[in-house]
């Protein structure tokens, strides 16, 4: 088999694998969701299996940690938020910066009227806003959680 083509393999048998899951990184996404639930249980299938993916992705990519650092609980709430208002995040991701006004107007009680001045339509906005302002904060990665960006260490960072 190639050189190129065993790394695949091995990462395709680990993602098929169950092993994965025993991860801490995993774990703790787990809990991340399981606070957040779903409102529909087939959501649900669908929101673990997204983080799985993700979370084995992130990991495959030294995407925890760094300077600042990603943690779990950052790639679940993406994953959160994603799966439950995707009109929402694909407003982040046509526009990461506005992903910080909007986490300050969540915690202003203003996400309401910043929406509105984003051109941004939602519904179920009050859990969103719960969301937005609990911890932790996404503004700050949210380009590493977008284009999976691995983490740079803290002295690379600073030079």
């Amino acid at each position: 088999m190639p050189e190129g083509l065993d790394a695949d393999h091995e990462l395709i048998r680990d993602l098929v694998s169950s092993s994965f899951l025993d991860s801490d990184e995993f774990r703790a996404v787990e809990r991340f969701i399981a606070d957040h639930p779903p409102r529909l249980p087939r959501a649900g299938k669908r929101t673990f299996y997204h983080a799985q993916l993700l979370t084995e992705i992130a990991r495959a990519r030294h995407m925890f940690g760094g300077d600042p650092p990603l943690t779990p609980e950052h790639l679940a709430k993406w994953v959160v938020v994603t799966e439950r208002w995707p009109a929402f995040a694909r407003g982040v991701l046509v526009d990461p910066e506005i992903l910080a006004r909007l986490e300050a107007a969540a915690t202003g009680g203003l996400l309401d009227e910043e929406l509105a001045s984003c051109a941004l339509q939602l519904t179920d906005v009050l859990p969103l806003t719960e969301l937005l302002r609990g911890e932790p904060e996404l503004a700050p990665l949210i380009e590493r959680l977008i284009y999976f960006r691995p983490a740079a260490p803290a002295s690379a960072a600073t030079t």
